[in-house]
C-alpha cells in the first residue's frame, strides 16, 4: 500500500514513525490496556508496518526471507489462539514469537538509518526510534517476567489491585532505559535485575555512541563549508564495511578503504 511504503521508502517515514510510537505510549496507552479491542487494533498497525518493511527492506533472493515474514504470522496466529482457548504454553510461545518480531522491526530500522546516502534529521529521529523501541521490548520482557513469577519484581500495590499491566512495565522500562531509576519498582529475582543492567548499559551506551554521533555529524554539516556527512558502503576489499565519510555537493566522494589508502600513500 501507497500510505504504508511511505514508513520505509521516504527518510520521512522514520519520523512518522516516531511520531505514531510515540501517540501509542504516552497518549493512547493506558486507554489501549483497558480496552481489548484497542490493543488488537494497534497491534495490527504494527503488524502491517512490519510486514511491508519486510517487503521493502528484504531481498527476495534472501534465505532469511521466510523466517522474517513468519514471526508476524505466528503472533497472528498465537494471539488468535491465545484468545480463544489460552494456555501457559501458548503464552510462552507469544512472548518468543512477540521478542522475534521486535528484533525484526529494530533491525528494520537501523537497515533505514544506516542506508547509504546523506544523515539527516529524520535519520537521527530514525535512530531515536529504534531506542524508543527497544523501551518497548524490555516493558514486553519484564512484563512477562512478572506473570510468570511475581516475585521477581518489587511492586507497589496501589498500581492496580489485579496486578500490574504492560503500562506499568513500559513506565520502569523507560526509566531503567534513561538511567532515571524512580525507586518504587525494583528488581528482585537475580535474573530480572541482570536483564535491568542490560536495559541500563543500551541506556547509557546506546545515545552516546549511535545517536550523539549521528547529531554531531548532521550539526556540524553546514560548518564544513560544501561538505556534508553520509553513510557509504566500502570497495569490495571489505565487503559488508559501513563507513561515515564526507560527501561534497550531495555526491559521494571516493571512499578509499584503509588497505587502499596505503597503497596510494606509497
Amino acid at each position: 500500500m501507497r500510505l504504508t511504503r511511505h514508513f520505509w521508502t521516504e527518510e520521512r517515514g522514520l519520523t512518522s514513525m516516531l511520531i505514531l510510537l510515540c501517540i501509542g505510549n504516552f497518549l493512547l496507552s493506558p486507554i489501549i490496556e483497558q480496552q481489548r479491542v484497542l490493543h488488537i487494533l494497534a497491534r495490527i498497525v504494527w503488524l502491517i508496518l512490519l510486514f511491508d518493511g519486510i517487503s521493502t527492506l528484504t531481498s527476495k533472493k534472501s534465505r532469511f526471507i521466510l523466517l522474517f515474514y513468519s514471526a508476524p504470522v505466528m503472533m497472528i496466529v498465537v494471539n488468535v489462539v491465545q484468545m480463544i482457548i489460552g494456555g501457559e504454553v501458548l503464552a510462552w510461545l507469544e512472548f518468543v514469537v512477540s521478542l522475534g518480531a521486535f528484533a525484526i522491526l529494530i533491525g528494520l530500522v537501523m537497515t533505514r538509518v544506516f542506508a547509504e546516502g546523506e544523515v539527516t534529521i529524520h535519520r537521527v529521529l530514525g535512530a531515536i526510534l529504534a531506542y524508543m523501541l527497544i523501551g518497548n521490548l524490555g516493558a514486553v520482557i519484564f512484563h512477562f517476567m512478572f506473570q510468570q513469577n511475581p516475585g521477581s519484581f518489587s511492586i507497589p500495590a496501589v498500581y492496580s489491585a489485579k496486578g500490574p499491566d504492560l503500562t506499568v512495565f513500559l513506565y520502569f522500562s523507560y526509566t531503567t532505559l534513561t538511567t532515571t531509576g524512580y525507586g518504587e519498582i525494583t528488581p528482585v529475582h537475580p535474573f530480572a535485575r541482570n536483564v535491568v543492567n542490560v536495559m541500563q548499559l543500551i541506556g547509557v551506551l546506546y545515545p552516546a555512541v549511535l545517536i550523539g554521533r549521528l547529531v554531531g555529524m548532521v550539526v556540524m554539516s553546514p560548518l564544513r563549508g560544501s561538505y556534508c556527512y553520509g553513510i557509504a558502503r566500502s570497495p569490495g576489499c571489505c565487503p559488508g564495511l559501513f563507513t561515515f565519510v564526507p560527501f561534497r555537493d550531495r555526491e559521494t566522494l571516493s571512499l578509499q578503504c584503509p588497505r587502499h589508502r596505503s597503497n596510494r600513500n606509497s
